[in-house]
């Protein structure tokens, strides 16, 4: 079993509460992560609800003081200790004038026993801010440490594989806590072979330019839309959760991956207005491999999709190992830098196959390679769930005979 170590001081410098992000550009200095491979009943009580079941899991926690009894502390320690540190999002939040993260790997480094995780599974975007890269900040801070102690999850795959180019000895995987989290909200698909009466699918929530481009344009008459921030929502949501009629944001957690099956069962093509765009800058920070649950969502229930977002967007999907319908969609609109020219020519095909029969599409998506594309990515989608901890466990020789197979609650 894993056993994430914690502590609340570290030469004068409080550590607070573990976190999943950082969003804040003032909230400086390293903070512990959080196993966010594991979805919660309970909005906001994931901590409490792992805690209950820990043997499923692979994993509890311990609190130790870093003082002269550490060693004698690390000892009795019952299971693997893991320092486990966030890796925020808002990359330059990591250094503060403390050097923290230094102190943390100086107070370890005497403990081989003791291994090191920085996780960040739902959202992070490049590794680079202006003259910052956070990647040469920790792997400078780690030099002295044996590559064998060092792990990272993330969910930005140049990010993975820019570790792995620098530190071939790290172990550097790539992970998104969407692909368990968005079956446990909709445990029961049915997927519908017949006629469907929608060209296109488009959930929107909070407001961007970019979605606001895409949403006007598509045709009332042929598309399921809503615009959640503008009161534009999909009718009969009954076989939603039941907090989804409230749409509060304090509760996206839980109702944002719950979705409207029949509406997606009744449309063939899902129009993805994903979070990240040159329209809506975030700090500086270049999107390159940022996606979330909206990429993911068409290939669990078996659609068509492109995604409107950053510069070569869909293509981030190709590095991930799935197949976009190349052959059916243009997707050359995903090669064109220009943002302006980008959205262009991603209506342009907007409207190209809003001119289609819905007879052309039911017949492309049923077809041999319609149905072999659908599929690969299905699996791929399922390929890539993973309970961490047990992978972890494993990987340090752990029992993992009792530990879930991935992050989904009972």
């Amino acid at each position: 079993m894993i056993n994430f170590v914690r502590f609340k001081v570290i030469d004068g410098w409080e550590m607070g509460d573990a976190v999943s992000n950082v969003y804040n550009e003032n909230d400086l200095g390293v903070k512990f992560g959080k196993a966010d491979w594991f979805t919660a009943n309970t909005v906001g009580q994931e901590g409490d609800w792992v805690k209950a079941t820990p043997a499923h899991m692979g994993h509890t926690w311990s609190n130790v003081t870093l003082d002269e009894t550490l060693k004698k502390q690390i000892r009795r320690i019952n299971g693997i200790p893991v320092i486990m540190l966030c890796f925020p999002n808002l990359i330059k939040t990591i250094a503060n004038e403390h050097d923290t993260l230094k102190k943390i790997i100086d107070a370890f480094e005497p403990f081989p026993n003791v291994k090191f995780l920085f996780t960040n599974t739902w959202d992070l975007c490049s590794s680079n801010l202006h003259s910052f890269n956070i990647v040469d900040y920790i792997l400078e801070r780690f030099k002295n440490i044996d590559g064998e102690r060092i792990n990272f999850i993330l969910c930005n795959k140049h990010i993975v594989d820019e570790i792995k180019s620098k530190r071939p000895d790290i172990d550097s995987v790539y992970f998104n806590v969407y692909f368990d989290r968005v079956i446990h909200f909709n445990p029961s698909i049915e997927y519908n072979t017949n006629k469907r009466s929608k060209h296109f699918l488009c959930l929107n929530n909070l407001h961007k330019a970019h979605r606001f481009e895409v949403f006007n344009i598509l045709p009332k008459d042929k598309s399921y839309k809503t615009y959640i921030e503008h009161g534009i929502t999909l009718d009969n949501l009954d076989d939603c959760l039941e907090i989804q009629a409230n749409f509060d944001q304090s509760e996206l957690y839980a109702w944002q991956d719950c979705l409207p099956h029949k509406f997606y069962n009744d449309s063939y093509i899902n129009v993805v207005n994903e979070t990240m765009h040159e329209w809506y800058p975030f700090y500086d920070l270049t999107p390159t491999g940022h996606l979330t649950e909206k990429a993911f969502k068409p290939i669990l229930f078996k659609q068509l999709f492109l995604i409107n977002g950053y510069h070569n967007i869909n293509h981030e999907m190709e590095l991930l190992g799935f197949k976009l319908y190349n052959n059916f969609i243009d997707y050359s609109f995903d090669n064109i830098a220009e943002p302006f020219m980008r959205m262009k020519k991603f209506i342009k095909e907007i409207k190209r196959l809003s001119n289609l029969d819905l007879e052309e599409i039911h017949n492309y998506m049923y077809s041999n390679e319609g149905q072999q594309i659908i599929e690969h990515n299905y699996n791929v989608y399922n390929d890539y769930r993973c309970n961490q901890t047990k992978r972890l466990t494993k990987k340090y020789g752990g029992d993992t005979s009792d530990i879930m197979s991935s992050g989904i609650s009972f």
